[in-house]
């Protein structure tokens, strides 16, 4: 049960701080409701985190948050911004998630 609820915890801290990432990036000011969502968003984030370090491996939690956040990024730019998924991107990708997985 563990394990479920800080897979869940790290996708909601990925999903929260990469709004709160593009929030950031459209921020035309400091005074602005998109820096403080940004900033709010961020906030909302230690706490998903501090519970799954509570939860887990610090290891575990690290690899987990690093291949969550390199395929959300795939899929964004993808998705979103219409980059070329190409070959060099998937073996790249390929590459460092395996990267990731030996750091452990």
């Amino acid at each position: 049960m563990n394990t479920l609820l800080t897979i869940v915890l790290i996708l909601l801290w990925v999903g929260i701080a990469t709004y709160g990432d593009t929030m950031f990036k459209s921020a035309p000011s400091l005074g602005s409701g998109k820096f403080v969502a940004a900033a709010a968003s961020y906030l909302a984030t230690s706490f998903f985190a501090f519970w799954a370090f509570r939860l887990q491996q610090f290891g575990w939690v690290l690899i987990l948050w690093n291949s969550v956040s390199l395929a959300l990024s795939l899929f964004l730019s993808v998705a979103i911004f219409g980059e070329p998924f190409t070959i060099r991107r998937r073996v790249a990708a390929v590459l460092v998630l395996a990267a990731v997985l030996l750091t452990e």
